[in-house]
């Protein structure tokens, strides 16, 4: 999917670095905790392509749409997201296929 959201606005709605979307998007690891996010956030984005709401036409719109989406300010000047606190079992890495990448950004 081409969304036109760039991967650091993507890094800060989920809470992680820019290099964590990237390290997914080459078939990298994903937590337990995180993924249920993306298949969220990815369902969003899916849905508001199909309805022409997505691409975004600039970083702005981008932006914008993604703060609505999870309901805070898309932070990309933050060099590491705020650690949570969170159990062993959310912590273990779930093995993601890269030929189902949850989210391509152009």
């Amino acid at each position: 999917m081409n969304a036109n959201i760039p991967a650091a606005y993507i890094a800060s709605a989920l809470g992680v670095t820019r290099m964590t979307v990237f390290s997914w998007f080459r078939g990298g690891k994903m937590r337990t905790k995180i993924l249920r996010k993306v298949e969220v956030l990815t369902d969003l984005i899916e849905s508001d392509t199909a309805k022409g709401r997505l691409p975004a036409k600039n970083r702005a719109e981008a932006k914008a749409y993604l703060a609505e989406m999870v309901g805070h300010p898309i932070d990309t000047k933050a060099e590491e997201p705020k650690s949570e606190v969170s159990t062993p079992e959310e912590s273990k890495p779930t093995e993601v296929n890269s030929s189902e990448t949850p989210m391509q950004v152009a």
